[in-house]
């Protein structure tokens, strides 16, 4: 699966995605990240629009990151863990800033992931890292499409390890995906791909 070498610390966002089972595993992936982080990082999770989303202060708790809630023209920075709030989509646009809309306006699961995916992918380039972690369905696997289209760099967790496999076994299928590994290996391969040699 693995493509051309990646160029150590070049990705300015870490795009972490899952649906159902994706909080215990994004906790796992996130276990060996710091404040110090050279990249911002988002997670977005499907979620019910209507559901008021306890997950900044959870992930806040859990992982010890800086944590906020993704707003509207707001400017990204690195070690910082952005969530994508429910009932929007989020997306990134030139600038580094972010870019919300309502997600009633598309069929299909919301918040949703290759809409992101695929902003990431037009705005920053080889400078997008995605993830697709454990869920129903196949949302990501047109944004994989469209990082790998244009440099960036595709993990997807290994079936195998995923509470429920749908959403990663499509974008591994698809071809697009440069690295499946098990949800405890994503985190030390993130710190890799960013040069980093070991845990800060």
């Amino acid at each position: 699966m693995e493509n051309e070498p990646v160029l150590p610390g070049r990705f300015e966002l870490v795009i972490l995605a899952a649906s159902a089972g994706g909080l215990p595993t994004v906790l796992r992936v996130l276990k060996p990240i710091s404040r110090t982080f050279p990249a911002a990082i988002i997670f977005i999770q499907h979620m019910a629009p209507a559901h008021e989303s306890l997950l900044p202060q959870i992930l806040a708790q859990k992982t010890g990151l800086a944590v906020q809630k993704a707003e509207d023209r707001q400017v990204f920075s690195p070690g910082n863990l952005y969530v994508a709030p429910p009932g929007r989509d989020l997306m990134v646009r030139a600038g580094r800033q972010f870019c919300l809309a309502n997600s009633a306006n598309h069929a299909g699961s919301s918040p949703s992931i290759d809409l992101l995916f695929e902003s990431a992918a037009y705005s920053l380039r080889e400078r997008a890292l995605v993830v697709v972690l454990s869920g129903m369905g196949s949302d990501g696997t047109d944004g994989a499409r469209a990082v790998k289209a244009e440099g960036g760099v595709v993990i997807a967790e290994d079936p195998g390890s995923a509470l429920f496999p749908s959403m990663p076994h499509a974008a591994i299928v698809s071809g697009w995906v440069d690295y499946v590994l098990p949800a405890d290996a994503i985190g030390p391969k993130i710190m890799e791909l960013m040069g980093m040699d070991k845990p800060l």
